[in-house]
């Protein structure tokens, strides 16, 4: 397995992966949608920290932080058009998701911004394949992105679990995260930049 950054013309790739990897609302609104977060994501290199991992040519993991967490919010909204209305609703009708948890999770969004400031550096996306897990991928993911932050001086990085997601919250706790707060659903953790304490690549 090798870390390397990721590219705008990997979208796609990293859209598909996305799909297979992680059941969240953006995933529900389908692939193009998907695309075009990534698209949006990797079009602002000085502002956003990508890596993929790579086993034999194929992407197997995936990390995008931000050093503008409110900027990055506010872009990621941009992309839900009234053309995302008819996939939302639907998705409303089969139980894919709920008005309930995309409500919550806006308050939680906005509760994120006003605690913290825009120069914040924060971990936006983060998932590996399927048939990866527990192999060290996310670990060493998360070692990159925390060597980039370093590098750029930054005293902290931040990231948001659902609260009922009991392996990822383990998962960061055991990297050296801790919890600050629990709203509306939502964990916030953060990780010291300064502690001793260090990410091993298991």
């Amino acid at each position: 397995m090798h870390i390397s950054p990721l590219s705008y013309v990997q979208s796609e790739e990293i859209a598909s992966l996305h799909k297979s990897a992680v059941s969240d609302t953006s995933s529900y609104l389908g692939k193009k949608y998907v695309t075009r977060l990534y698209q949006l994501l990797l079009s602002h290199p000085k502002q956003h920290i990508s890596f993929g991992a790579f086993e034999k040519g194929h992407l197997i993991g995936v990390i995008i932080a931000t050093t503008h967490i409110r900027n990055t919010q506010k872009a990621m909204h941009t992309l839900f058009t009234f053309r995302s209305l008819p996939t939302l609703f639907f998705r409303f009708l089969t139980g894919g998701i709920t008005p309930k948890k995309v409500v919550k999770r806006l308050l939680f969004e906005r509760k994120i911004q006003a605690l913290l400031g825009n120069n914040t550096a924060a971990i936006v996306v983060l998932f590996v394949d399927p048939t990866h897990v527990r192999t060290g991928v996310g670990k060493a993911l998360v070692h990159s992105v925390i060597v980039k932050f370093k590098k750029a001086q930054a005293k902290f990085v931040y990231v948001d679990v659902s609260s009922d997601n009991d392996e990822g919250l383990s998962f960061f706790e055991h990297i050296g995260f801790i919890k600050l707060f629990e709203y509306f659903g939502g964990t916030l953790l953060r990780y010291s930049l300064t502690q001793k304490k260090r990410t091993n690549q298991e």
